[in-house]
């Protein structure tokens, strides 16, 4: 009884290694080609050229051969703002509009964060900022244009909130020019 017991014993010890060593194969077949594949798709991307960015066109800001005649009023201006989140980032999106239907270009907006106080009134928090927007109001057209909140830039917010924690108005511009009649 004693030497059956010390054979099924030592088989099972045998068994257990065989076991533990299997694993341990395998799990080392795995690193391998873990990092195989991730060599090979590092080499890959390097060979792909870049995305193309056009560095050398910068976004026009306005219409160098625009024809028109400056209007005898200012413009009015329509902004709307639209909060899209988008994973970790939060975009705004700006939609300018004027009202006359004229070219504008060099368009700046503020835009700024309100909450509700203790009254229910809307009231702004922490600083505004200033935005240059990409593109130029064309006669009758929209402009539209974005920028990712930053942590940065909203110190004193604890979230961005919604859509209607935002607000924004034109507050700079170059050319303005009517449709020649």
């Amino acid at each position: 009884m004693g030497e059956g017991q010390g054979n099924g014993t030592r088989r099972g010890s045998a068994s257990t290694s065989g076991k533990v060593s299997m694993a341990i194969r395998v799990i080392s077949i795995l690193i391998v080609a873990s990092l195989g594949l991730y060599v090979y798709t590092t080499h890959r991307q390097a060979e792909q050229p870049p995305p193309e960015i056009q560095h050398d066109q910068p976004p026009k800001f306005f219409n160098p051969e625009v024809k028109g005649v400056v209007p005898e009023i200012p413009p009015e201006f329509d902004v709307v703002v639209r909060m899209v989140p988008r994973g970790e980032q939060t975009r705004l999106e700006f939609t300018v509009t004027e009202r006359h239907g004229w070219y504008v270009d060099n368009v700046y907006i503020e835009f700024w964060h309100v909450e509700k106080d203790e009254h229910g009134k809307w009231q702004q928090v922490g600083d505004s900022v200033r935005w240059l927007c990409r593109g130029y109001l064309d006669f009758n057209s929209v402009l539209t244009d974005s920028t990712v909140l930053t942590a940065q830039e909203w110190p004193d917010l604890d979230d961005y909130g919604e859509t209607e924690n935002w607000r924004a108005r034109v507050v700079q511009y170059s050319n303005v020019y009517a449709p020649a009649s």
